[in-house]
């Protein structure tokens, strides 16, 4: 939180568990985690980075990160279903705040790994 503090904002992102290692272009292996920061507000070209970083490491999981001047929102799916975060953000004197999160499980998804089965037809 200390990004927030000092700068009022947090970068979005998305990052995946790969289910095993990566090889990089340079050869290089890859164990853990992956991320991006999304260089665009376009939610269409948006999802498509997503789908993009799935398919290029084939996650056990997918957490992202995004900032709107009202809350930030994280959102972990995975193939058993979603678990979400809304921080809202507040005004406190001259200092934007975050409050407490909101917690919610499978209301909200990114739409790449958890298929519900009502949306399943």
């Amino acid at each position: 939180m200390l990004h927030w503090k000092r700068h009022q904002k947090i970068e979005d992102f998305v990052l995946t568990w790969p289910t095993e290692a990566l090889t990089a272009e340079s050869g290089e292996k890859i164990n853990g985690a992956c991320t991006f920061l999304f260089d665009t507000e376009d939610k269409s070209q948006r999802h498509k980075d997503i789908v993009k970083m799935v398919e290029l490491t084939s996650p056990y999981a997918v957490f992202v990160v995004e900032h709107t001047p009202e809350a930030i929102t994280a959102i972990l799916e995975s193939m058993s279903g979603t678990i979400s975060w809304d921080i809202p953000i507040m005004q406190s004197a001259d200092v934007k705040v975050l409050g407490i999160p909101e917690e919610k499980t499978n209301a909200k998804r990114i739409g790449v790994l958890y298929r519900p089965r009502n949306l399943l037809s």
